[in-house]
Formats: structure tokens, C-alpha cells, sequence
């Protein structure tokens, strides 16, 4: 037990450096007490994700008003209670966030947050109208826009919206391009509906677009090259292509020796 002790006080309190202020070390506190109480055994849990909250709620009570450390609490409160299976709950503290004072880049995240939260608990139209919410009120906020669509397309795919699902990727792929992982797998998407929709050559279409947008960098031997080379070669829809095509290959052929 010392030693997990002696890692969570590591880990949550950043490394040999650890945290600069008092709050800060008020929060490391708290969040040793929350790693604990999600490897307690299932007789002590309760009590101790109880005790854990308690000393996040002390934190509110003395920080609420900060706008940058408040929503930083009200997040660790999440994940505990997300991490205890009480997803309900861990979304009335990315609602607080939203709804109290913060920064826009804090609302948004919260707002993409809990759409994660209601995917886990089954309400993908609520989720999705959360991502729509980002994308209209924190859209100019670094990374939201995209991020918001493509998770946002996905959820519409999967409620049958596909067409709005198309739109939202397309957003992506043509207005976002610069958030190259994003925009990667926004292609990855549009080829894998294509294919799902019987459409190979539609699929074939995105697939060239892709490796136009991001090939030549991809082929650098730097940094970026190395990282879009992994983006790439983690795509899915190469190899569903592929394998949706063989067997009608492998029916002309079958023909052909009749």
C-alpha cells in the first residue's frame, strides 16, 4: 500500500517538482484520497469516495469564484464519480462548469465532456445536441470546432442521420484541415459510410482525398511526417475497402473458370 501511496503522490502531484500553490496542494490531497477510493474494495468504497468529495466540495467552497481552478475541481470531481460508475452524476459537475463562471475554453470542454458522459449512458441525442451546442457557442475556441464535429457526425451516423452525419465531416475535411489527426479521421469516416453504404468507388474518392490532403507530408522523414504516417496507417477503411471488394473479385473469377 506505501508504495501505491507513494506513485498516486507522484502522479497527481506532477512529478518530483510537485504543485505550486497551496490550492494546488489542497487538490493533490483530494485527489489522492479519489485514486484511492477507486481501488477500494467494494466494502469501503462508498465511504471513501464520500470522504474524497468531501474534500472537493472544501475546494469549491474556498475557490468557487476562481474561474480557471473551479472548473480544474469540478473536473477531478467528474472523473472520480465517473470512475465509481456514477456517470449522472459526473455530469451535473461538467453542467456546473457550463452553467457557473469559467473560462469559454472551460464550458466547451465541458460541454464535449458530457456528451462523452450521456454516449456511456445511452442518450446519443443528447449527446449529440451537447456537441451542437459547442460548436455554435464555443466554435472559435482552438480545437472545438473540429473535435465537435467529428464526434458530433458519429453520433448522427449511429441515430440514422446520415446526410447531417456527411455534413459534419465534410465541415471538418474542408474547413479544419490544419487539425491534421481530426481531419484524417473525418476522411477515415466518410470512406467507411461509403463502404457501409455498398458505394466502393465513393469510398475510393475519399480515400485518394485523404492521401492527396496529407501524403507528401506523411512521406517526410521529420516529425510530422512520422506522426501523419501513423495517422494514416491507423486508418480503417483501406482494409474494410479491401476486404468488401475481394469477394467480387472473387466471384468474377469463380465465373471465369465456369
Amino acid at each position: 500500500m506505501k508504495a501505491l501511496q507513494l506513485l498516486l503522490c507522484w502522479l497527481v502531484g506532477g512529478g518530483a517538482g510537485g504543485p505550486a500553490t497551496p490550492a494546488e496542494r489542497e487538490l493533490e490531497e483530494a485527489d489522492k484520497l479519489a485514486a484511492l477510493a477507486r481501488v477500494a474494495a467494494p466494502e469501503a468504497r462508498e465511504k471513501a469516495v464520500e470522504e474524497a468529495l468531501r474534500s472537493y466540495d472544501a475546494l469549491l467552497a474556498a475557490h468557487g469564484k476562481d474561474q480557471k481552478f473551479a472548473p480544474r475541481v469540478r473536473r477531478h470531481r467528474a472523473t472520480l464519480l465517473k470512475g465509481v460508475d456514477r456517470p449522472l452524476d459526473a455530469l451535473k459537475e461538467h453542467d456546473a462548469i457550463v452553467a457557473g463562471r469559467a473560462r469559454r475554453k472551460d464550458k466547451a470542454r465541458a460541454l464535449c465532456d458530457g456528451a462523452a458522459l450521456l454516449v456511456r449512458a445511452g442518450d446519443l441525442h443528447g449527446a449529440e445536441r451537447r456537441l451542437a451546442r459547442a460548436i455554435d457557442e464555443y466554435g472559435d475556441v482552438a480545437n472545438v470546432r473540429a473535435e465537435a464535429s467529428l464526434e458530433r457526425g458519429r453520433l448522427l451516423c449511429r441515430t440514422g442521420r446520415t446526410r447531417d452525419a456527411v455534413a459534419c465531416w465534410l465541415h471538418v475535411v474542408e474547413r479544419c484541415r490544419d487539425e491534421e489527426k481530426i481531419a484524417i479521421e473525418a476522411y477515415d469516416e466518410l470512406a467507411l459510410l461509403a463502404i457501409e453504404e455498398g458505394d466502393a468507388r465513393e469510398a475510393r474518392k475519399w480515400l485518394r482525398a485523404c492521401t492527396d490532403a496529407f501524403g507528401k507530408r506523411a512521406a517526410r522523414d521529420d516529425k510530422q511526417g512520422k506522426f501523419l504516417s501513423r495517422q494514416l496507417g491507423a486508418m480503417k477503411a483501406p482494409q474494410r475497402l479491401a476486404g468488401a471488394e475481394r469477394p467480387i473479385e472473387d466471384a468474377g473469377a469463380e465465373g471465369a473458370r465456369k
